[in-house]
């Protein structure tokens, strides 16, 4: 891979082991719906924005993904925080990569006070220059809206900046916004999905992250 400078991480599938706590968190969704959505079936929920899974698992019906939105905040903010936990060796991977000079950002579809608060518990809030998330009120929530608006607020150069996720939405982001994808495929996306978007690279487990930088 070429130098970068700017590095904008996602969080669930790539810096967090979000699964446990999240599908808990849709349960309640499925089940307050009625929807018969097998447990395996979980994991494609993970990462992308909230309205864009519900909405399609709804039939495209604003209202109700609207209302499955508060239901799923609602768990979120009662879950048991001892689901969330951080991948095993991240934190050390992530220090290594700061060590060498990055700027380090999250740009995440979970909402950002939520991304920042959960960073905070888990202690890793301080690895980062800052951290952008989904904002509900301004709607937005896509990963690209996200994305976009982190790379104007810290002044990087998109030549110089690197999308780091597990999903098509991150793969998806990173070519709407003009940079370069590297793709997580320890976490919960396809990728074949990603690969199929575009990535200039991909990595296989979180022990050999550092190797990229």
């Amino acid at each position: 891979m070429r130098k970068y400078k700017y590095l904008f991480w996602d969080l669930d599938g790539t810096i967090l082991n979000s699964f446990v706590g999240c599908s808990i968190c849709f349960e309640k969704v499925f089940n307050h719906f009625n929807l018969d959505i097998a447990k395996n079936e979980y994991k494609q929920f993970i990462g992308p924005p909230l309205r864009t899974s519900f909405l399609r698992v709804l039939g495209g019906d604003k209202v109700l993904a609207e209302e499955a939105i508060k239901v799923y905040s609602d768990a979120y903010r009662d879950r048991d925080l001892s689901h969330d936990v951080l991948f095993e060796g991240i934190v050390q991977a992530l220090k290594s990569i700061k060590a060498k000079g990055y700027i380090m950002n999250v740009a995440t579809s979970k909402g950002q006070a939520s991304a920042r608060e959960l960073l905070k518990v888990l202690g890793a809030y301080d690895l980062f220059d800052c951290v952008y998330g989904a904002d509900y009120a301004t709607g937005k929530v896509e990963k690209e809206d996200v994305l976009a608006e982190a790379i104007v607020r810290s002044g990087a150069d998109k030549e110089l900046s690197l999308m780091i996720g597990d999903s098509m939405y991150d793969a998806y982001g990173a070519k709407h916004v003009g940079i370069d994808c590297l793709a997580c495929t320890y976490g919960y996306g396809d990728i074949a999905e990603m690969k199929e978007i575009g990535i200039v690279a991909e990595c296989d487990e979180v022990s050999k992250l550092v190797d990229f930088f």
